[in-house]
Protein backbone atom coordinates (compact mmCIF):
# COMPACT_ATOMS: atom_id res chain seq x y z
CA UNK A 1 0.00 0.00 0.00
CA UNK A 2 0.81 3.35 -0.43
CA UNK A 3 1.52 4.18 3.05
CA UNK A 4 3.61 1.17 3.57
CA UNK A 5 0.82 -0.62 6.18
CA UNK A 6 0.86 -4.04 5.50
CA UNK A 7 -2.18 -6.16 4.83
CA UNK A 8 -1.96 -10.20 4.81
CA UNK A 9 -3.80 -12.10 2.22
CA UNK A 10 -2.85 -16.12 2.18
CA UNK A 11 -4.92 -18.44 -0.22
CA UNK A 12 -4.98 -22.18 1.04
CA UNK A 13 -5.93 -25.39 -0.91
CA UNK A 14 -7.92 -28.23 0.79
CA UNK A 15 -9.39 -31.05 0.05
CA UNK A 16 -12.87 -29.83 -1.86
CA UNK A 17 -12.52 -25.96 -0.91
CA UNK A 18 -10.16 -23.41 -0.65
CA UNK A 19 -9.81 -20.66 2.13
CA UNK A 20 -8.92 -16.71 1.50
CA UNK A 21 -7.22 -15.18 4.72
CA UNK A 22 -6.89 -11.56 5.36
CA UNK A 23 -5.60 -9.77 8.17
CA UNK A 24 -5.99 -6.28 7.94
CA UNK A 25 -3.20 -3.89 9.87
CA UNK A 26 -3.21 -3.40 13.11
CA UNK A 27 -5.50 -5.64 13.80
CA UNK A 28 -6.11 -8.70 15.85
CA UNK A 29 -9.03 -9.96 13.62
CA UNK A 30 -8.61 -11.60 10.77
CA UNK A 31 -11.24 -12.68 7.76
CA UNK A 32 -11.46 -16.51 6.94
CA UNK A 33 -13.97 -17.27 3.81
CA UNK A 34 -14.16 -20.81 2.27
CA UNK A 35 -15.26 -21.44 -1.17
CA UNK A 36 -15.71 -24.46 -3.07
CA UNK A 37 -13.86 -25.73 -6.18
CA UNK A 38 -16.77 -24.19 -8.59
CA UNK A 39 -16.49 -20.92 -7.35
CA UNK A 40 -18.99 -20.79 -4.33
CA UNK A 41 -18.78 -19.04 -1.31
CA UNK A 42 -19.04 -21.61 1.55
CA UNK A 43 -18.65 -19.56 5.13
CA UNK A 44 -17.14 -16.39 6.03
CA UNK A 45 -15.25 -16.41 9.77
CA UNK A 46 -14.73 -13.09 11.41
CA UNK A 47 -11.67 -14.24 14.07
CA UNK A 48 -11.94 -12.58 17.28
CA UNK A 49 -15.57 -11.98 17.41
CA UNK A 50 -16.72 -15.23 16.52
CA UNK A 51 -19.00 -14.83 14.13
CA UNK A 52 -19.51 -16.89 11.32
CA UNK A 53 -21.98 -16.53 8.10
CA UNK A 54 -22.80 -20.16 6.61
CA UNK A 55 -23.75 -20.44 2.69
CA UNK A 56 -25.84 -23.18 1.34
CA UNK A 57 -26.46 -23.98 -2.47
CA UNK A 58 -29.01 -26.11 -4.49
CA UNK A 59 -28.14 -28.88 -6.78
CA UNK A 60 -28.55 -26.75 -9.39
CA UNK A 61 -26.23 -24.27 -7.47
CA UNK A 62 -28.35 -21.65 -6.76
CA UNK A 63 -27.70 -19.75 -3.33
CA UNK A 64 -30.43 -21.76 -1.14
CA UNK A 65 -29.73 -20.60 2.40
CA UNK A 66 -28.13 -18.17 4.92
CA UNK A 67 -27.14 -18.50 8.76
CA UNK A 68 -25.58 -15.84 10.62
CA UNK A 69 -25.99 -14.92 14.15
CA UNK A 70 -29.35 -16.24 15.12
CA UNK A 71 -30.67 -14.83 11.95
CA UNK A 72 -31.87 -17.42 8.66
CA UNK A 73 -32.38 -16.54 5.23
CA UNK A 74 -33.91 -18.91 3.01
CA UNK A 75 -34.52 -18.42 -0.78
CA UNK A 76 -36.91 -20.64 -3.16
CA UNK A 77 -36.70 -20.28 -7.10
CA UNK A 78 -38.98 -20.76 -9.44
CA UNK A 79 -38.44 -23.90 -11.54
CA UNK A 80 -38.69 -23.44 -14.78
CA UNK A 81 -37.35 -19.75 -15.13
CA UNK A 82 -34.63 -20.12 -12.02
CA UNK A 83 -35.74 -16.86 -10.64
CA UNK A 84 -36.59 -16.04 -7.20
CA UNK A 85 -39.64 -16.74 -5.63
CA UNK A 86 -39.51 -16.04 -2.09
CA UNK A 87 -36.82 -14.50 0.04
CA UNK A 88 -37.76 -15.84 4.11
CA UNK A 89 -36.07 -14.30 6.78
CA UNK A 90 -36.60 -15.64 10.72
CA UNK A 91 -34.42 -13.90 13.18
CA UNK A 92 -35.47 -14.32 16.94
CA UNK A 93 -38.96 -14.64 16.90
CA UNK A 94 -39.50 -12.10 13.78
CA UNK A 95 -40.57 -13.76 10.38
CA UNK A 96 -40.29 -11.95 6.75
CA UNK A 97 -41.54 -13.32 3.74
CA UNK A 98 -41.31 -11.44 0.20
CA UNK A 99 -42.69 -13.16 -2.92
CA UNK A 100 -41.98 -12.18 -6.32
CA UNK A 101 -44.13 -12.70 -9.61
CA UNK A 102 -42.59 -12.45 -12.65
CA UNK A 103 -44.74 -10.32 -15.22
CA UNK A 104 -43.81 -10.51 -18.67
CA UNK A 105 -41.30 -12.51 -20.24
CA UNK A 106 -37.90 -13.57 -19.18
Amino acid sequence: MPSMVRHSLQTMLSVGYYRNIYSPPDSSTSFIQDYSRDGRLLQTLQLGTGRRVLYKYTKQARLSEILYDTTQVTLTYEESSGVIKTIHLMHDGFICTIRYRQTGLL
